[in-house]
């Protein structure tokens, strides 16, 4: 508009530019209080994830080393017939220094097999972890008298064969639960 000869700006203009381009006080305030009670809760369940994925890999970890222990006794029991380690404890050396093993085994003469167990156990913030792998095999005396039976059939000419040492580790289990 015109008057005068002056440019008289719009009043519309006028009051907007009157007005900085910054945020107002109770636009920081509200903010501040959003990201105060957003925060802790988002930093609270990055925390949660990080410790349960730690937790997910020393499993796994041990799950690992628990079937790679628990597989060379049984091959030394059902094989070789050396129950030498049956009963005994070591760790995994220098490679996995957290971790460590123990076997247990419990025997069933009924039936003429051995329960071997490996306990895998770790210090993971403070608490000692365990995770238990299971498997059976047939017991060296047990397989003494089927090594023995077969020599005496094959001898007699009847077909005869070693029982129980292709399937000597079948029946593992993790924490009661069948493989």
């Amino acid at each position: 508009m015109m008057m005068g000869g002056r440019i008289q700006p719009d009043r519309c203009l006028r009051r907007h530019s009157s007005r900085s381009g910054g945020f107002t006080l109770i636009e920081v305030l509200v903010t501040m209080t959003l990201m105060s009670i957003i925060i802790p809760i988002v930093m609270r369940g990055i925390s949660v994830s990080l410790a349960t994925a730690n937790s997910a890999r020393h499993t796994a970890e041990a799950a690992t080393l628990a079937q790679s222990k628990l597989s060379d006794i049984a091959n030394q029991v059902a094989l070789l017939m050396d129950t030498s380690q049956v009963g005994s404890s070591g760790d995994f050396g220098s490679d996995w220094p957290t971790y460590h093993w123990e076997c247990q085994s419990t025997d069933d003469q009924d039936v003429g097999v051995i329960r071997l167990t490996v306990n895998v156990t770790w210090n993971e913030r403070g608490i000692n972890r365990t995770f238990a792998l299971s498997t059976m095999v047939q017991s060296p005396d047990e397989l003494n008298n089927d090594i023995a039976s077969s020599t005496a059939s094959t001898s007699t000419g009847s077909s005869g064969g070693i029982v129980g040492l292709s399937n000597s580790t079948s029946g593992t289990s993790i924490r009661g639960v069948a493989w």
